[in-house]
């Protein structure tokens, strides 16, 4: 709910200041979120930051990353947002894959430790090409 509702105004920020960046800071908040189940998701209250944050840092790099590629060739946007969600989908099922095997392999602990993983070789695909740019 709290992506869905900030969607517009990150769809906003990230016209005026750069897609880009934008998808930087909400995977660090989506790898907040995970340290956030790690260290406090016994907690009702850890619970609801840390869902709180990945909701808002998916979302969030969701709009992002939507307005990159519509960017990239406008009159393609419909086939440009078919291969791009087709491939968010193949990613969701894969990190649901692994989920799944941390989770009955080591607990709360080991998904925990699968997503932030998982989270942070976002980020640093996101900074190396950041750095490529440059």
């Amino acid at each position: 709910m709290v992506g869905a509702s900030a969607a517009s105004v990150i769809g906003r920020l990230a016209d005026r200041a750069s897609p880009t960046r934008m998808v930087g800071f909400m995977i660090a908040a989506a790898i907040l979120s995970y340290v956030c189940f790690w260290l406090a998701g016994s907690w009702l209250v850890g619970l609801v930051v840390g869902v709180v944050l990945l909701d808002l840092g998916v979302q969030g790099a969701q709009v992002s990353n939507q307005a990159r590629v519509y960017a990239l060739i406008p009159e393609a946007r419909s086939r440009l947002n078919t291969v791009y969600m087709v491939s968010v989908f193949i990613g969701g099922a894969i990190g649901s894959s692994i989920g799944a095997y941390s989770w009955v392999r080591w607990g709360w602990n080991g998904t925990c430790i699968a997503g932030g993983a998982m989270t942070l070789a976002a980020f640093v695909v996101w900074a190396m090409h950041r750095m490529a740019r440059k």
